[in-house]
């Protein structure tokens, strides 16, 4: 019996070295994944806000021209 409460007892330590060792680099890939995410958003608000403003701006050409039309 002690002997096998030494083997289990060795081999949660063992387990838990393990789980704490790999816990780092999981936060690691965690934020690594959400700034890379981050990015990837942040890129594609910029695409949206730049396609947003050229429709405005031919929004507001458009309406100009007509304007012009039926004021002359």
């Amino acid at each position: 019996m002690h002997r096998c409460r030494g083997r289990v007892s060795e081999r949660i330590a063992a387990e838990d070295e393990s789980v704490n060792a790999s816990l780092p680099r999981c936060r690691g890939r965690v934020s690594e994944c959400i700034t890379a995410e981050d990015e990837s958003v942040n890129a594609s608000l910029q695409r949206c806000r730049g396609r947003v403003s050229e429709c405005i701006a031919a929004e507001d050409e458009s309406v100009n021209a007509s304007l012009l039309r039926t004021s002359q």
